[in-house]
């Protein structure tokens, strides 16, 4: 049985999260393009349920253990006092840094938007406080004609001007909560499937009597013993009037670990990311230097999820503002004593330079 064959077969064997996705075959084109239409949210909570779901949220909000640094017109570096990115140590003064990030993120991940509201500004325009607002508190009214041009902006019933609020629009990179309604939906069929069969790990079977019937307690009894015998020994015993057959498949017929594999790298692909950040199975080593390389490809691959902040903060700021990631992707000591070496033998840095960059000086001198 093939893995799509096996996550149709498992899809009609569950209750799922909603609905079964998978399409009859004998349905009209225009008849899954209406069913396919129609409006459905993923239950966040039950999705984040899935392993390889909460895995893919916790790497796509990584850049929230991330600084926010800026530089200027002139490309020059913003020291971290500078008032037009001070407040961007702590946009909410009763919240850190990192949960205004991951709340930001995750918004972008289910609702492919957050909104800021802006409590508190210099004249110049530039904030002073901000406070990340609930998707749940904010309602829009679009142009009937240009469905991406919002016209007004209602925070708790109450229109608010575009220019109090910071926005970070995903443009479509998000919005997991309606768009991955099919995968998630089936891939919380598969686990509930995979939960059967680790309460029953035999497949549905019946006993069949060929001597005198029996009462329904006489049937219960029998039943009750002959499941509390499997939980203990993988052999049991009937005598000439009782027979055992196995109806259905059992877990390795289903493949649900195949299944369940393949989910998770539609997951990967869903959120954008290397199947390796979801710690998919991919059958090479992981060494220290080539763990550094899939750091690397994981901030690449969360360019798209940074750039709707960066982006708005930039163009709110006027400056230009960046995650500081450095650290995140920082090689082995070893490998920079090499770099700094070669910088400074090519008079690129001098050694007072090298000391302030690196991390083992600055943590000497603390």
């Amino acid at each position: 049985m093939g893995i799509f064959q096996t996550i149709r077969a498992v899809a009609n064997l569950s209750d799922g999260l909603a609905a079964p996705v998978a399409v009859p075959g004998n349905l009209e084109p225009d008849t899954i393009i209406a069913r396919s239409s129609r409006a459905r949210d993923v239950a966040i909570d039950v999705a984040l349920s899935i392993p390889s779901m909460r895995k893919a949220l916790h790497v796509v909000t990584t850049p929230s253990t991330f600084d926010l640094i800026g530089w200027d017109e002139h490309g020059r570096f913003l020291a971290p006092t500078d008032r037009r990115v001070a407040w961007l140590r702590q946009p909410d003064t009763t919240m850190p840094l990192f949960w205004t990030l991951r709340r930001t993120l995750t918004d972008l991940v289910w609702h492919d938007r957050s909104v800021w509201l802006i409590r508190d500004e210099r004249i110049d325009g530039t904030p002073v406080k901000a406070d990340r607002v609930h998707p749940n508190r904010v309602d829009t009214i679009t142009d009937p004609l240009d469905p991406d041009r919002v016209v007004s902006w209602i925070i708790d019933g109450r229109e608010v001007p575009r220019s109090k609020l910071i926005v970070h629009d995903g443009a479509g990179v998000g919005g997991l909560k309606r768009y991955g309604w099919d995968l998630l939906t089936l891939y919380g069929q598969l686990q509930a499937a995979a939960g059967r069969y680790a309460t029953a790990p035999h497949p549905h079977a019946i006993l069949k009597n060929h001597g005198a019937d029996l009462t329904d307690d006489e049937v219960d009894d029998l039943l009750d013993t002959w499941e509390a015998a499997r939980t203990t020994r993988s052999v049991g015993y009937l005598n000439d009037v009782i027979d055992y057959d196995t109806v259905g498949w059992n877990a390795e017929e289903l493949q649900l670990t195949d299944a369940r594999e393949h989910a998770a790298l539609e997951v990967a692909r869903l959120t954008g990311l290397p199947a390796k950040a979801l710690d998919a199975k991919s059958g090479d080593s992981m060494t220290y230097a080539n763990a550094v390389e899939g750091r690397r490809d994981i901030l690449e691959a969360l360019k798209p999820w940074m750039s709707p902040i960066t982006s708005e903060l930039s163009r709110v700021t006027g400056c230009r503002i960046a995650f500081d990631g450095d650290a995140y992707t920082r090689d082995d000591p070893s490998e920079r004593m090499t770099t700094w070496g070669l910088a400074i033998d090519k008079n690129i840095l001098t050694v007072d330079e090298v000391r302030a960059l690196e991390p083992l000086a600055a943590r000497n001198h603390a």
